[in-house]
């Protein structure tokens, strides 16, 4: 289960970077034939940069693939160990 502060965050922060881009998107197309001032220029790249970044934020992770992965390591052993030890005593080798 995904922590209920992550998700809050992650919502708060595409709300944020949401209203942002709606300001600065807003100003681009307002009418007018005046050049757009840098901050505008050099503002859209980052709020790009920042949505793709939180688009590819996972909500947890690790992914079932990994959670398997290190299961099988990690219980691995201790299963051959285990029955190693029950065959031993089931034969008394």
């Amino acid at each position: 289960m995904i922590h209920p502060s992550y998700g809050l965050k992650v919502s708060t922060l595409i709300s944020v970077v949401g209203l942002r881009h709606s300001r600065v998107m807003s100003e681009v197309e307002a009418p007018g034939d005046g050049p757009l001032s840098e901050g505008i220029v050099s503002e859209l790249p980052v709020i790009d940069a920042i949505k793709r970044e939180i688009h590819q934020t996972h909500d947890w992770p690790l992914d079932i693939g990994t959670v398997l992965r290190l299961t099988g390591i990690l219980g691995a052993p201790l299963v051959a160990t285990v029955l190693a030890a029950y065959l031993i005593r089931l034969f008394e080798v």
